[in-house]
């Protein structure tokens, strides 16, 4: 999978994602993914399967490099599927999980695949 820079003229074919996904966090919107990519802090984004994963990395702070939990039409991704695509696309972390995301999961799983800062 390959991430591409995120512009501008990416918006619409980023908000078909958005437009029924179930997190409630600002960042997943394309406009707010597009507002706060910048040189300092660039947002990169690839689709595979139907699913669209954001990157974010950080010029200044390359240990911040982190995923976004992936936006789907269709489903809501599992800790054992999120720690798949993060060892394979080789991220070591997420970022920006909602809290009522994190709430619905087994937490013995998830705490047993990501480190959790409450």
């Amino acid at each position: 999978m390959k991430f591409k820079p995120l512009a501008v003229s990416d918006y619409d074919t980023l908000k078909t994602f958005f437009t029924e996904q179930p997190y409630s966090l600002c960042i997943y919107s394309p406009a707010s993914l597009i507002a706060w990519s910048n040189l300092k802090f660039r947002s990169r984004y690839a689709v595979a399967d139907g699913n669209l994963f954001i990157a974010g990395e950080s010029e200044d702070h390359p240990e911040d490099r982190h995923l976004i939990l992936p936006v789907s039409r269709e489903r809501v991704f599992r800790p054992a599927e999120l720690h798949r695509y993060a060892r394979d696309l080789g991220f070591e972390q997420y970022w920006y999980a909602p809290g009522d995301y994190l709430e619905m999961l087994d937490q013995s799983e998830l705490e047993a695949l990501f480190s959790i800062p409450y």
